[in-house]
């Protein structure tokens, strides 16, 4: 392959034709990662055998019945048996995750594929368990689950304990092992026990757990915040079945829509069967990215709007605003008809993660009314690039960049062009390659007849919590953009000159209208933290803020450490939602609805702050 520009037709890995006449929806972001041969995802240069796939399945299909019809085809595809075996209230559900070969490309313009599916979105192909199969209840079941889908579980911590020391985790799954219920939880702390104590850093040997190792992991804080106690006054406390997400180690922020979903509909089978029937569940995921399409439409969001409605009124979904107030990463540019403007995209150097542009037109509006050129900081510009279009800048056979601006588009309801970049920085060849760095020049122009904005975010890029810095936040570059007011203060609202907004930062799987959005705020004077992710103007605002910190001068909240007795403080909206996730429980536990209603009824008593306890004896 040649420098330069060139069209990309088929994908590199599995041969598929996206712009095949008929073809199920896919998102562009599957686009891009087959055209890469899932370079920047694949672990030691090797491309995946099976690729998680997030599906939503057309009209008057379920789930259940497209787990039992798929399993002749298990040599090309694999829906997890928990799809088959609905929970309770589940049975009508529409949306569910297979794992598929390259042969599922080959076959999306069948008729087998497209009487089933609506569309599908890819997810990290790094290896992780499958989706346990239901298995009999555990001996402890709380009037009420909390879940909790993090990093960094520690399960063996005693905030997690009753007060006779057994565990209250009923069930754990990590997706990077497997499955460890309660009873074998159980017997490890009895196990291990010495002088009084159980042994934690051996339990998690023998469980091949190593996602704790850190003094200090962000799931356990937020567990804690969510579900913790002390072992003494745990009893009546809620159950708990807490996942771990797949490590992504130097992958920056990969989707994980797939495991989500997984991770959601085996918090639900769990809490059933550990009581024998449906309880109260409320959900904690402390995760936000920053794209999307910020109105409700993605596959993860409608999935979590139908699993709250369809078990209504006994599930909370509860979700963070995201901490991108002040990142720099959301553009609005408004274009008259005929009229060009220019979005300049800084990749930073040293970055070893690929970087996403996202642009999206509004609603209702053609793809075919925007036209977009990129041109690197070195190198020659792409040439105009329109729907239907797909093409990746080559220096040999390492792809650099790639514009994919589709037709039909499965990731939301209005159109979008994705642009993507390799790393700046990496010590791999091959089909990776690498990157400038330096302001990328991002030509929109209006080819309608009416005038439009064009709404463009950068993908979320910095490192996991307590992980290495691969990644590195690409940003947009304004002079208009103001951050400093005369006195050297952080100012946190927009001004017209500029088209970067820090409104429109709440995350991008936050759109929907069945899960409950927390921002943070600071307790000592209730304002709104700076980070805290702000409201699309055109989509839906957060139901209440939550503490993210204690003080200017006391950043964050207290909340466990890795191990029993420790205490770190952790601030962000992470911190926020569990705490909000805590006070439904409480409401679920005493038979009152913990919906979004009741939350937002609550925050209205406070000016929008949700004003809820810190964790008893969690500071020491």
């Amino acid at each position: 392959m040649t420098q330069g520009w060139h069209k990309v037709k088929k994908g590199a890995w599995s041969g598929a034709g996206y712009w095949e006449e008929g073809a199920v929806r896919a998102d562009p972001t599957m686009i891009w990662a087959d055209a890469t041969g899932f370079a920047d995802w694949a672990r030691d240069g090797a491309a995946p055998e099976r690729v998680p796939l997030l599906l939503e399945l057309r009209g008057g299909k379920t789930a259940q019945a497209f787990a039992l019809a798929m399993q002749a085809n298990a040599a090309w595809i694999r829906v997890p048996e928990l799809y088959g075996q609905p929970a309770a209230g589940l049975a009508q559900s529409r949306f569910c995750t297979a794992e598929v070969t390259k042969a599922f490309f080959s076959k999306l313009s069948q008729p087998l594929l497209q009487g089933w599916l609506e569309r599908f979105e890819v997810s990290y192909p790094g290896p992780r368990a499958p989706l346990p199969a239901g298995q009999a209840g555990t001996r402890r079941a709380g009037p009420v689950v909390v879940g909790v889908l993090d990093d960094g579980l520690a399960f063996a911590h005693e905030r997690f304990r009753a007060a006779d020391g057994t565990t209250r985790v009923e069930y754990f799954w990590n997706q990077n092992g497997g499955e460890t219920a309660g009873a074998q939880i159980d017997g490890w702390l009895a196990h291990t026990k010495r002088a009084g104590l159980a042994d934690e850093d051996e339990i998690y040997r023998l469980a091949g757990y190593g996602d704790v190792a850190r003094s200090e992991v962000h799931g356990t804080h937020v567990m804690d915040l969510a579900c913790g106690a002390e072992p003494a006054v745990a009893d009546g406390a809620p159950g708990i079945v807490c996942v771990q997400l797949p490590a992504r180690p130097g992958r920056g922020n990969v989707p994980l829509g797939a495991h989500i979903l997984d991770g959601l509909r085996y918090v639900l089978d769990r809490a059933d069967r550990a009581q024998g029937a449906a309880r109260p569940v409320v959900v904690n995921l402390s995760y936000a990215n920053i794209a999307g399409p910020h109105d409700g439409s993605s596959t993860l969001e409608r999935a979590i709007d139908e699993l709250v409605q369809l078990r209504s009124p006994g599930l909370a979904v509860v979700l963070p605003t995201g901490n991108a107030h002040l990142s720099l990463c959301h553009a609005a540019v408004p274009l008259a008809a005929g009229a060009a403007r220019q979005l300049q995209w800084r990749l930073l150097p040293d970055c070893r993660t690929p970087s996403f542009l996202e642009i999206w037109l509004p609603a209702g509006t053609s793809a075919n009314a925007l036209e977009i050129e990129v041109t690197p900081s070195s190198g020659e510009p792409s040439g105009t690039i329109q729907a239907g279009d797909a093409r990746a800048w080559h220096a040999g056979e390492a792809r650099l960049a790639a514009a994919i601006f589709p037709n039909r588009n499965a990731s939301g309801a209005r159109p979008v062009a994705l642009l993507a970049a390799a790393p700046t920085l990496s010590t791999e060849r091959g089909l990776r390659g690498i990157a400038p760095a330096g302001i990328w020049t991002v030509r929109l122009r209006n080819t309608g007849a009416a005038p439009i904005t064009v709404d463009a975010w950068i993908q979320r890029n910095d490192p996991t919590f307590g992980g290495l810095p691969y990644g590195r936040q690409a940003r947009f570059d304004d002079p208009a953009y103001e951050v400093f007011d005369a006195a050297g203060r952080e100012i946190v609202v927009d001004n017209a000159s500029s088209v970067v907004r820090r409104a429109g930062t709440i995350s991008g799987i936050a759109g929907g209208q069945g899960a409950i959005v927390l921002g943070a705020f600071r307790r000592s004077d209730a304002r709104s933290c700076a980070y805290s992710g702000a409201e699309w103007p055109e989509g839906r605002a957060p139901d209440a803020l939550a503490p993210g910190d204690d003080s200017p001068a006391r950043p964050g909240v207290l909340g466990a450490g890795a191990r029993s007795g420790s205490v770190f403080a952790m601030d962000g909206t992470s911190v926020a939602a569990p705490l909000a996730a805590r006070w439904i429980a409480a409401e679920l536990a005493a038979g009152r609805a913990g919906d979004r209603g009741a939350v937002s009824a609550q925050a209205q008593q406070h000016d929008g702050c949700l004003e809820v306890e810190r964790p008893a004896k969690v500071a020491r």
